[in-house]
Order: C-alpha cells, then sequence, then structure tokens
C-alpha cells in the first residue's frame, strides 16, 4: 500500500495557521531594528550581520511568491563563532517577543524519525506561526528528511497528524552547518575566494537542490584576538551585573584576560572561552565575595596572582569602569 505523502506537491488552499501577514509596515519596522538588535552580543562577525540584512531587506519586501516561507538563509564557519548568537537575536527581533528560535538538530537523528519531526514542527507553527526555525547539521539528515525540506520551502506547507495543511508562510529557516569551517578557519584568503570555497564544500556535503534555494549563503569569520578581547570584557560586564550588588563594578586586567585566553581550546570557539572565565574567574570571586562585604562605589579587580600562576580578586575604592 503506497504511503500517503506528508506534504502535498500543489497545495495552494487555505492551510491552518492562526496568523496573518505581516503588514509591510512592520515589516519595514522589523528590517530598521534589525541591525542593532542582531549585532546585540555579537563580536567580530560585521560582514556576516550585514549579509542577514541585506538577504532579508530582498526577501522580505521584495517575495515574488507569498505562499513560501519568508526567507531561507545557510549560515556557516568555525564552531564557536556566534552563528547560534545571531539565529537567537534574529528570533528576537522576528518574533517580537523575545521567543526562542524552534531548534531541531541532525547530529543525533535517525532516518526512522521524520514523522515524529514532522509533528514537532506542524504542532510548533500551528501554535506560534511567526517564528525562526533553525535546523543544525543538516549535513547529517538523511535524503529523504533533506527533500522534505526542500519541498518544504519550495511550497510552503506540511500536513499535521490530522492531515490538514499548515502554513510555513510567517517562517524563516536558517540552516546552520560547520561545513568548509576549517577554510574560513584560515587567515589570507580573500572574502570573494572564502565564499567560493564555502560554496563548494556545501555542493559536496549537502544536497545541491537545497543549496539553491536558500536566499543567501552567509559566512561567519574566524574570531581575531583583538574580538576574543572584546568577549571577554563582555563576561565581566555580565558577571558584574549577575553575581555583585548594585553599585559595585567588576574589571579584568590586560594580564588577566590574556591568561585566560592562553590556556583556552580556541578551536572550540566563545563556548570555551566562557567556560575558562568561568572557571579561572569565577573560583576567586566566589572566594572573595563569601569572605568579605561588597561596599558601593568600590570596583573588584581580577587580575594575575604573585609568580602569574593563577588569578586573584582584589578591592579598588574607587570605582573604575570596565574596559
Amino acid at each position: 500500500m503506497a504511503r500517503t505523502p506528508l506534504i502535498k506537491k500543489t497545495a495552494r488552499k487555505a492551510p491552518r495557521s492562526a496568523a496573518l501577514a505581516r503588514e509591510p509596515r512592520d515589516m519595514v519596522a522589523f528590517l530598521r531594528n534589525l541591525p542593532e538588535v542582531l549585532a546585540g552580543g555579537l563580536v567580530g562577525q560585521d560582514s556576516a550581520t550585514a549579509t542577514i540584512v541585506r538577504a532579508l531587506e530582498q526577501k522580505l519586501l521584495c517575495a515574488v511568491d507569498s505562499y513560501r516561507p519568508r526567507a531561507a538563509l545557510i549560515f556557516l564557519g568555525p564552531h564557536g563563532v556566534g552563528k547560534t548568537h545571531a539565529v537567537r537575536n534574529l528570533a528576537r527581533a522576528y518574533t517580537g517577543t523575545g521567543a526562542e528560535p524552534l531548534f531541531l538538530n541532525f547530529a543525533a537523528r535517525e532516518k526512522t524519525e521524520i514523522r515524529p519531526l514532522l509533528a514537532q514542527l506542524t504542532a510548533a507553527v500551528l501554535e506560534t506561526p511567526r517564528r525562526v526555525i533553525h535546523v543544525v547539521n543538516i549535513e547529517s539528515a538523511a535524503t529523504d528528511t533533506v527533500d522534505y525540506f526542500v519541498r518544504l520551502l519550495d511550497e510552503g506547507t506540511l500536513r499535521d497528524q490530522t492531515r490538514a495543511l499548515v502554513s510555513f508562510r510567517e517562517c524563516l529557516f536558517v540552516f546552520e552547518t560547520n561545513v568548509g569551517g576549517d577554510l574560513i578557519a584560515h587567515a589570507g584568503y580573500p572574502p570573494s575566494q572564502l565564499y567560493k570555497f564555502a560554496f563548494e564544500a556545501l555542493r559536496d556535503s549537502l544536497p545541491l537542490p537545497l543549496v539553491r534555494r536558500a536566499d543567501d549563503l552567509v559566512l561567519f569569520h574566524r574570531l581575531h584576538s583583538r574580538h576574543l578581547h572584546r568577549i571577554m570584557e563582555q563576561f565581566a560586564v555580565e558577571t558584574g551585573r549577575n553575581c555583585l550588588a548594585g553599585g559595585v563594578g567588576f574589571r579584568v586586567t590586560e594580564e588577566a584576560t590574556r591568561w585566560i585566553i592562553d590556556r583556552t581550546d580556541l578551536s572550540e570557539g566563545v563556548p570555551a572561552l566562557r567556560r575558562n572565565f568561568e572557571i579561572y574567574a569565577g573560583r576567586p570571586l566566589a572566594e572573595w565575595i563569601l569572605k568579605s562585604s561588597l561596599v558601593s562605589g568600590h570596583t573588584l579587580q581580577l587580575g594575575l596572582a604573585e609568580g602569574g600562576v593563577g588569578l586573584k580578586v582584589e578591592e579598588l575604592e574607587a570605582r573604575v569602569p570596565v574596559r
């Protein structure tokens, strides 16, 4: 007995969806605010954010087909350089509610899991039609799963468990992959050459129909030393905000910053740097907080211990701004 397809190839009849198409003025407001929201907390990826903004401006304001998903982008680059952070920022801007993207990771999925996956997709979009769908490690998905996504991007609908059509027209799709990340991580290539390398790597790892249906390819570059120092400054601000009483500052010296960076496996990117910051800065900071009293107007400074064998926290009487 032939299996009934879950995606109707020629479906154009009123699919189920609680969302109405966005008014042009809403799209314009979203796009005007997007650069600022997208760049929040993202370091060293100015070209990537510019590519995202440019692609969405063209796709959202000048779309030919009204039934297809709003846009589909492919994010690629080395591990831990801000791809996932950018997707979260994009979802925050697009939904207007701070909602997290719908996250689908194919690293550990089996071919037989396609039906539960489609049920998860349709249920989520019925609940919140306007959302960002974040698909990770699509290169590890089975061929028939990739085919479902290709057809979804073409037709904009899926059938739910009741066989009713569900519209994905208000969705943004982001496919994130590390394919080609090792090439992008090497310095010295001009942007045009990197783009060519990235496209060739994707073509070798993903079905070409999926690559061709993406509205743009967004390259996230490797982080340099100046970017890592800026990220450490952000960590200090976040730590002061989350761990210390109001009116107490927190800063990290240049020596302590270099000490932590030197002990980090940078092939793992920002997550590894954050983890080491929490370990090496968190221990002396916690010890200081437990045995001392916080004084409003003072600043805690994380610096090298004597001999450079570790880090220590000391209190500065005057409030010192974070670098």
